[in-house]
């Protein structure tokens, strides 16, 4: 009876393993796609599941990165004007990607089907073209932080896994 239990979890294993590979290797960091989709990689997750529980902690991880450009649009008001106004148009742009975000949830939720899952490609693709929107925003002298320019750079990395994760959904794999 042992035996055959572990027989049966393997295959299972195997296919979450593969799951988040797959999916990890269509983004431009695989490591961190990795790193970020272990702990909802569960034996019997679905594709959807997962989709669900990455998109969940994506917006609780962009809105993190949206308070932080409300910090520092406050912090520069009165140093520099046109940093300031830089981290304004941010969090713009920001605000948009969490929004994006949260109707992907809501789409997510309702089963996607019917060309749903299509809506989710393109809101991920949004953004992501938001998060690019915000880099953009920052020219020399003025650049940008090299702290937020990392912290923006993992805002990006989790909307291109949620990108990733939508193209599977329209392919219907695993």
């Amino acid at each position: 009876m042992f035996l055959f239990t572990i027989c049966l979890c393997i295959p299972a294993n195997v296919k979450a393993a593969d799951l988040v590979s797959t999916i990890c290797s269509e983004t431009p960091n695989q490591k961190f796609c990795s790193d970020f989709l272990k702990p909802f990689n569960t034996p019997g997750t679905t594709l959807l599941g997962l989709a669900q529980k990455t998109v969940e902690s994506s917006v609780t991880y962009v809105r993190l990165v949206y308070d932080e450009v409300h910090v520092r649009e406050i912090d520069t008001m009165l140093k520099n004007h046109e940093l300031h106004n830089s981290f304004n148009k941010c969090g713009l742009a920001y605000t948009k990607a969490v929004n994006d975000l949260i109707d992907i949830g809501t789409a997510l939720k309702s089963g996607g089907g019917g060309g749903g899952y299509r809506t989710v490609h393109s809101l991920a693709a949004n953004a992501v073209q938001e998060i690019d929107t915000c880099d953009k925003l920052f020219t020399p002298p003025n650049g940008e932080p090299f702290d937020f320019k990392e912290l923006a750079g993992k805002a990006r990395y989790v909307c291109s896994i949620v990108l990733a994760l939508a193209n599977h959904l329209i392919a219907g794999k695993f």
